[in-house]
């Protein structure tokens, strides 16, 4: 995208002179601000009253809570505050937009502004919005533009408000962006074309103006014919490929401002790395930045795939099983506290300052367990974990996956865990099933499912879950009872107690029969409950039950809290089983309980002691 020049200019030196408003009318503004504590409101509210300099503009503000009562007699309304795609933020709850501008249009004030991001224009109704995302000083102007226009009639400034919200974005964001791909050892440009196609489809890159890919090796490929990637990784060093890519840079053509982004592999995290710490100084001279750089698996502080050592030895035996022969002299410089790297890792603070830095690392649970004693540590199965990550980055760890499939990401039973991560690191968080949780959170922090809402299927969102209840996203009932968590909130008990409303394991104390006749179940009694229903069935002599028999019911436990339920037994029968259900006062079923009773003779005999 390209910016005007002229209209950039112009909105950057507005806030220096202020516009100059002069009517024979005096004219009244009312400024409705939703928060007066928050510092982006306040410096909307600063930069409109530093605007309007005329004596005959009267400005006067004002909190939402009197939004209904401002006079029809007023000019302008200019309304502050956040903004959201279903509304505007106040009083810790979200008015539509639809219901907002109902309430400005019975005001009947000549034009409304309403400075908060995503907020909409209804020219029918004369109330005017910013669509997207807007910077509080940027949007203050334009309001003071609008108000020029529209009401003071008398300007010959006439610009669009897309253009102006084109201005605050130039100012608030370099003038390009490049994103660039820097493959690792044995890797190509091929190697990021899942990577690519998942960024692509979460519309990660209609944020740059231009993807590039970085290939250390067609340099010395193309000056060398003769030469294979084996004699590139024999004959050249990282910071030969560093001197490569700022020169890939440099030359690309790229406008004053860009700025670059750069995601690498392996060996490509060390290169880009290297290129930081010989020749940022030379892209500032371009007047090109680097934003981020997210690392994938690179062994910053080494691979022992470099040591020559007879461990390491057989790491290589066994990583050639699946892939090329990994030994050069390229790799040798890459021994933990090789010369190269201790130089690397020496004051980094001086070339990755002002920079977004991510590392992820990779745990593969086939050889990279295999080899856990080689790596001195977890590993994804050629760079370990201590070794992948930077102090001054943020830091991911994905298990079950390898270090090509940091890279490729096949589908290994965690499915887009690294692309989620760079997806989410180069632009706004994924949440794929929209439930409030972005995909890093659920996949690496809850280790939930990221493209369903409910990993659990127990009525309640992963984010209602984690954020609102402090239940387990994972289980269908957090504290293991009868009801599942939704139930439970809406029935108002508490899903972390197994004991509210009822340990139902615990809820019949006992059952027995008197005198062959008579059966009896004695219940405990928890906090919801408010009756039991009894239910008994019988077993004959061959082994068969028969159906359930309800018995009966009881409303008020006894004075020491237990609920008692007598009926009369159904003689020639081995064995029953009874069962208790308990309810709560609104016919809730909380849970149930069993006990067995063996009956002697058909029927028990004469003289069963009662309970104690």
């Amino acid at each position: 995208m390209r910016i005007n020049a002229k209209l950039v200019i112009l909105i950057l030196l507005i806030p220096m002179f202020g516009i100059a408003i002069s009517s024979p009318e005096t004219q009244d503004i009312m400024i409705v601000s939703t928060d007066n504590t928050d510092s982006s409101v306040n410096i909307a509210i600063s930069t409109i009253c530093g605007q309007i300099n005329d004596d005959s503009v009267i400005t006067e503000i004002s909190d939402y809570d009197s939004i209904r009562n401002i006079p029809s007699s007023v000019d302008a309304l200019i309304l502050i505050g956040h903004g959201t795609i279903e509304g505007l933020v106040t009083a810790g709850k979200v008015i539509s937009w639809e219901s907002l501008y109902d309430i400005l249009d019975i005001l009947g004030v000549d034009i409304s502004i309403v400075l908060a991001c995503f907020s909409p224009t209804d020219t029918e109704k004369n109330i005017y919005g910013f669509e997207g995302l807007i910077d509080a000083e940027a949007g203050a102007i334009l309001s003071c533009f609008l108000i020029q226009e529209k009401i003071l009639r008398h300007t010959s400034i006439d610009i669009d408000i897309d253009d102006v919200m084109k201005a605050q974005n130039a100012m608030l964001h370099p003038l390009g962006s490049v994103l660039y791909f820097v493959h690792g050892y044995f890797g190509n440009t091929e190697s990021w074309n899942d990577l690519y196609s998942y960024l692509d489809d979460h519309d990660i890159l209609s944020d740059y103006d231009s993807v590039a890919y970085f290939d250390y090796t067609e340099y010395w490929l193309q000056l060398f014919p003769e030469w294979d990637i084996y004699d590139v990784h024999e004959n050249c060093i990282v910071t030969s490929f560093a001197w490569r890519l700022v020169e890939d840079i440099v030359n690309a053509g790229y406008e004053a401002g860009t700025q670059i982004d750069i995601v690498s592999h392996s060996l490509g995290g060390l290169i880009a790395r290297e290129m930081l710490r010989y020749y940022r100084s030379t892209l500032r001279i371009c007047d090109i930045d680097v934003g981020r750089v997210i690392t994938l698996g690179t062994p910053h502080y080494g691979t022992y795939l470099g040591d020559g050592s007879v461990p390491s030895e057989l790491i290589l035996f066994l990583t050639s099983l699946w892939g090329p022969n990994w030994d050069s002299n390229l790799l040798d410089t890459l021994v933990p506290e090789s010369d190269f790297l201790l130089t690397l890792n020496d004051n980094p603070a001086q070339y990755s300052y002002d920079i977004e830095w991510t590392t992820i690392s990779g745990t593969d649970l086939g050889l990279g367990i295999l080899l856990l004693y080689y790596h001195s540590g977890f590993n994804d199965d050629v760079v370990a974990q201590w070794s992948a990550h930077l102090s001054f980055a943020s830091q991911y760890c994905v298990l079950a996956i390898n270090h090509a499939g940091l890279q490729i990401d096949p589908n290994n039973g965690n499915p887009d865990r690294p692309f989620d991560i760079i997806a989410n690191s180069l632009g706004p968080e994924i949440d794929s099933d929209g439930d409030g949780l972005n995909n890093i959170e659920e996949h690496l922090i809850y280790n939930t499912d990221a493209y369903d809402s409910d990993s659990d299927d127990d009525g309640l969102s992963d984010y209602s879950e984690v954020v609102l209840y402090n239940t387990n996203p994972n289980a269908w009932s957090t504290d293991g009872d009868i009801l599942s968590d939704s139930q439970e909130i809406a029935w108002g008990y508490n899903p972390n107690n197994t004991y509210d409303p009822i340990n139902a394991q615990e809820l019949t104390y006992s059952a027995w029969q008197v005198n062959g006749v008579t059966g009896y179940v004695r219940a405990n009694h928890y906090s919801a409950m408010d009756y039991v229903k009894v239910y008994v069935r019988y077993k004959y002599s061959t082994g068969i039950w028969t159906s359930y028999f309800y018995v009966g019911t009881d409303y008020t436990p006894t004075y020491y809290g237990d609920y008692y339920v007598s009926w009369e037994l159904l003689l020639g029968f081995v064995q029953m089983q009874v069962n208790v259900k308990a309810y709560d006062a609104v016919d809730h079923y909380l849970g149930s309980d069993q006990q067995y009773v063996t009956l002697p003779g058909g029927g028990g005999k004469p003289g069963d002691p009662l309970p104690e």
